[in-house]
């Protein structure tokens, strides 16, 4: 076996034959499984999977509801292939997945392989795709690598790579269960920090399909603030094994988590938004932005980054809460005119 797709699925009753399909459509069948994670569907998600328990290379496991990151933890656990790669239950293969990475194999051997993806928005009706140049990155290469996967996004997603089973199992290495948001990004990291060589290939190989909509209304997390704090931690940490030059990441990293949250803000079911930012200003991340701030120049960032930046950087919880409430009014009126247009289509 030379590849085993793990797929976790939770109430995925509208998409998961797709996904299934897209597997099933792949060349060399016999050189590939599909390990279906059920992740305690209430749906009839575990009614559709359980119709392809025929195939000699799908294997169905059932479980409680613990999360994405358990569930892939589990894939992992069980899979017999000789690398591994992911493969989310709303989301597509294309068609040609398999030959090309077995093509790459046969020329020459990688511990982790990075590919590119397209990126298809349901709703409104879009799609856009993010492919990385071809090329090998050898050990003392990686500072490299990291710089260019963050900066061209196909760098933390664990879909859009594919990684040596041993690599994985010998380092026990899981995705993080205390992490909600970006799981993906630290076991890269992890990966990253065992492995002796990568290539990244320009091929569009997967199918990233958002059925959410942009209004940030439906992925609010009352304790992002804290989450993010984690994450930051936890990713300075691991790259700063891989390289410990790599400072200017490191500050990208904890500017790009002050943002988010701040985006966020407006939509978070809190009474006392100025209260809330007050308490976020004393954390350790707030301390890291402030340090990031000294040193905006290292990064490149876009004009509306830029006057982000100087308004978080003011620190008057006011002033930044009004920014970023009509920031987020806007894009939601953006994306509510597309809506329609794309209805009239």
């Amino acid at each position: 076996m030379t590849i085993s797709f793990i797929m976790p699925c939770y109430n995925a009753e509208e998409t998961v034959e797709r996904a299934i399909n897209s597997f099933l459509k792949q060349n060399h069948q016999n050189m590939i499984e599909l390990l279906i994670i059920n992740d305690g569907s209430t749906d009839m998600t575990r009614e559709i999977i359980h119709k392809f328990s025929g195939y000699k290379n799908i294997w169905i496991f059932d479980k409680n509801n613990t999360g994405v990151s358990d569930s892939r933890n589990v894939g992992i656990k069980h899979a017999k292939g000789k690398y591994i790669a992911f493969l989310d239950a709303d989301d597509i293969l294309f068609p040609n997945y398999v030959d090309t990475v077995f093509q790459q194999l046969n020329i020459s051997p990688v511990d982790i392989i990075f590919f590119g993806y397209e990126k298809r928005s349901q709703k409104l009706g879009s799609y856009n795709r993010v492919i990385p140049n071809k090329r090998l990155y050898m050990r003392n290469e990686f500072s490299l690598l990291l710089k260019t996967s963050i900066e061209g996004q196909y760098f933390g997603y664990a879909w859009s790579k594919i990684i040596l089973t041993d690599l994985l199992k010998e380092h026990d290495i899981k995705f993080d269960i205390n992490l909600s948001l970006a799981e993906d990004a630290i076991l890269t990291l992890e990966c990253i920090k065992y492995a002796n060589k990568i290539v990244t290939l320009d091929s569009c190989l997967y199918v990233y399909v958002n059925n959410s909509d942009d209004s940030l209304s439906h992925k609010i997390r009352s304790n992002l603030f804290e989450e993010k704090s984690y994450y930051y931690k936890r990713f300075k940490y691991e790259l700063l094994k891989i390289s410990p030059e790599a400072m200017e990441l490191i500050y990208r990293e904890a500017f790009y988590s002050i943002l988010d949250c701040m985006i966020q803000l407006p939509y978070m079911h809190n009474n006392n938004k100025y209260k809330l930012i007050k308490k976020w200003m004393k954390s350790e991340l707030w301390k890291e932005y402030k340090f990031l701030n000294m040193n905006a120049e290292m990064l490149n960032l876009s004009p509306f980054e830029k006057i982000s930046s100087y308004i978080i950087s003011i620190n008057w919880p006011i002033i930044i809460y009004l920014y970023f409430r009509i920031i987020v009014v806007v894009k939601d009126l953006k994306n509510t005119a597309k809506e329609k247009i794309c209805k009239r289509l």
